[in-house]
């Protein structure tokens, strides 16, 4: 007969990611099961409410102005809902208007970074300029909480006389609530509201399998089934024309309109001066720099190289395009459109061995957001995989205090997270190497992480972060092996075998020329010359930590 299973500490505190905005859930697995039915599915009660709302909506004759909503999506180019709207605007000969709503309360309960909210205020002060040379304003709006949000759109979009507003879709949950609330808010208002697919190639829920008809829990299977579904499509990649100008004699009588003031940065939220220089080193916002650094990666040959660069921090191998991903100043429709242009796709699946490695990371993000919308509990602090939410962490704020400072004494992770601090960027296989040492050598709560990389990621992206915590600390959808552990210094040796990346980031290793020294001074003989620099010893052994780590996941697991 098996033991009982130990109850858990009480904690000593709550961990960060809980707040005011998201209160501790319930330890039960209550909520997981409420959010398996379809019904209680944000996702699906949009759609339900869409289909129920449709003819209602269509029924509304378009007069006034008709109105794009943006949200993440800060471009003219290729944007789905702007051009719809334009399309709409252009054929009833009605003027085009643009909304932007700041919510403080958002920032903080979603944690955007300074460096994101930077990035994104300056894209939109550049697209704000680009659309007031097609006489079409950008109307912003600030509220400091979240239940003003909608109130705040219906009322403007009353004033401004809208018939019809669009959106481009984002598939969080609170994002998702909020669309059901402003399509059945605004048409109380007789406004139509029309929300659009275009963050993703394929819409979430289309792809499923071929047997029971049932989503896809794992990724090598589900991205068979997406290039099969894109490559069947008659036009997967359309081009969505930027919009319409206004008349000259709009603006004229609506010059009010184009003197609206981009919002400001709240107080914990602005950039430090050093940061404000970093930003200025390493970001570039706006629509126009995200096309310019696609092409940069296709032209200079980087692309055909990258599925043989792409795990190696100290090279230029990467696009990082992920910075105009996440907010939006490219589209994933218009870069897999380049690579087919350029011929180094001849299909979604099939080209140059570089560019299809480049295309399946871009259809990491499109399951990241099918496994969303399919599973919401893991945007409500749940694990994907229930079991995983037994396990026993530590709560050891020090061992957490060091891994952000970048000081655990292993120097690869350490690399990173200066790295992380100095430019809010991380390179790929860095991230899952610092993400299963905070979740395994420190046992500390993979969820603290999660957070943290969102507080200062200027690519932060809550399903893509989200799963690749999941990944790397054996919780998520389509996990690795609980077992699987990264030893950090095998990991250098592979990835970072010349240890340029590391003395990149850590000047206290720096005059260590010797690869193993560099990989790992306190056993290869040069404690000197790091305890002389302050560079600390290791803060857990790594062996023991292992053992620790299968020993707690084993526990949970079975």
């Amino acid at each position: 007969m098996s033991s009982p299973r130990a109850k858990r500490p009480k904690l000593e505190r709550l961990p960060s990611f809980y707040s005011e905005y998201y209160p501790r859930p319930k330890p039960d697995l209550s909520l997981v099961q409420k959010y398996l039915k379809d019904e209680n599915k944000p996702y699906h009660v949009l759609n339900k409410t869409l289909e129920e709302t449709a003819d209602s909506r269509s029924s509304i004759r378009p007069q006034g102005c008709v109105g794009h909503l943006f949200l993440r999506d800060f471009r003219q180019s290729d944007n789905t809902g702007l051009n719809a709207a334009s399309k709409m605007a252009a054929k009833e000969r009605l003027p085009l208007v643009c909304l932007y709503v700041l919510c403080r309360d958002d920032l903080f309960a979603h944690g955007v970074s300074g460096f994101q909210l930077e990035y994104r205020l300056r894209s939109l002060r550049l697209l704000r300029d680009e659309l007031a040379q097609k006489n079409i304003p950008l109307v912003f709006l600030n509220v400091d909480h979240r239940n003003q949000v909608v109130h705040t759109v219906k009322d403007k979009a009353s004033e401004l006389k809208i018939s019809h507003l669009f959106a481009n879709i984002e598939y969080e949950v609170d994002e998702l609530r909020r669309y059901t609330k402003l399509c059945t808010e605004l048409l109380k208002a007789g406004i139509g509201f029309h929300p659009q697919n275009d963050t993703t190639l394929a819409v979430p829920g289309t792809i499923v399998t071929k047997s029971k008809g049932t989503q896809f829990s794992v990724f090598t299977p589900w991205y068979r089934a997406w290039c099969a579904h894109l490559n069947k499509m008659k036009s997967p990649f359309e081009v969505h024309a930027k919009p319409e100008p206004n008349s000259d004699e709009f603006k004229r009588e609506k010059s009010h309109l184009f003197d609206s003031e981009i919002p400001q940065a709240p107080p914990g939220k602005q950039l430090t001066e050093n940061q404000k220089e970093a930003f200025e080193k390493y970001h570039r916002p706006g629509e126009n720099a995200a096309w310019d650094d696609l092409q940069a990666f296709i032209s200079s040959g980087r692309i055909k190289r990258y599925h043989v660069d792409r795990n190696d921090p100290s090279v230029n191998g990467v696009s990082r395009m992920s910075v105009h991903f996440a907010s939006g100043t490219i589209n994933a429709r218009t870069v897999i459109r380049s690579l087919l242009d350029h011929k180094l796709l001849r299909a979604i699946d099939s080209g140059n061995d570089g560019a299809q490695e480049w295309a399946r990371q871009v259809a990491w993000r499109d399951f990241y957001r099918h496994v969303l919308c399919n599973w919401p509990h893991i945007c409500m602090f749940k694990p994907f995989i229930s079991n995983m939410d037994e396990v026993k962490w530590e709560y050891n704020p020090d061992h957490f205090e060091r891994w952000c400072q970048g000081k655990t004494g292993y120097p690869l992770v350490d690399a990173a997270m200066r790295q992380l601090s100095e430019m809010g960027y991380l390179h790929n296989r860095v991230r899952m190497v610092v993400a299963s040492f905070l979740s395994k050598h420190l046992m500390i709560d993979w969820r603290e992480g999660e957070r943290y990389f969102l507080e200062n990621l200027a690519d932060g992206d809550f399903p893509s972060n989200n799963g690749g915590w999941g990944f790397s600390s054996s919780v998520g959808v389509d996990p690795q092996p609980y077992f699987r552990i990264f030893n950090p210094w095998t990991q250098a040796e592979k990835f970072d075998k010349n240890g340029d990346y590391i003395r990149k980031w850590l000047p206290e290793l720096r005059e260590i020329q010797d690869v193993k020294g560099v990989h790992n001074p306190y056993e290869n003989g040069y404690s000197q010359i790091a305890e002389k620099n302050g560079y600390p010893r290791p803060i857990v052994d790594h062996k023991t930590a292992r053992e620790r780590a299968l020993e707690r996941y084993k526990e949970a697991k079975y």
